[in-house]
């Protein structure tokens, strides 16, 4: 399978998906995207967590999933660039990338470690523990 025919199918997937389930193209792509890596053993535990928020100082935030390992004690943030609709997206540009995606992945995880998204958001939502995590170098709770 080429690249071109991967991504097409790929993006047909996530489409049918978005269909079936009646959400948005992006949260049904990112949905795709971790059921394979779970499949594929890489990330087993890896969470949906859509987010978008404006920060401090109007700082746009963003986050689609998340997967932390208490193994390794790390944490994976995930970010989906482009919500278009074409079977093909157009070529994203470097400046893009840092502005679209890093910038305001990067955005969450500084707003998060410095204690603002615990203090701006109910405790009852799922970021709240994720930013909580992060605020404090923790490991979560374990449940049982």
């Amino acid at each position: 399978m080429t690249e071109e025919e991967f991504r097409s199918e790929l993006l047909a997937t996530a489409a049918s998906r978005a269909e079936t389930h009646s959400n948005s193209l992006r949260d049904a792509f990112v949905a795709e995207v971790l059921e394979r890596l779970r499949e594929a053993g890489e990330l087993p535990d890896a969470e949906p967590c859509p987010e978008q928020l404006t920060g401090q100082r109007g700082r746009r935030l963003e986050l689609d999933a998340s997967h932390s390992n208490d193994a390794d004690d790390s944490l994976v943030l995930f970010i989906a660039l482009r919500e278009g609709s074409g079977a093909i997206p157009p070529t994203l540009t470097l400046t893009e990338a840092r502005e679209q995606g890093f910038g305001r992945l990067l955005g969450f995880f500084e707003h998060a470690r410095d204690g603002w998204l615990t203090k701006s958001t109910e405790e009852s939502r799922p970021l709240w523990s994720l930013a909580r995590r992060i605020e404090t170098g923790s490991k979560p709770a374990l449940s049982g």
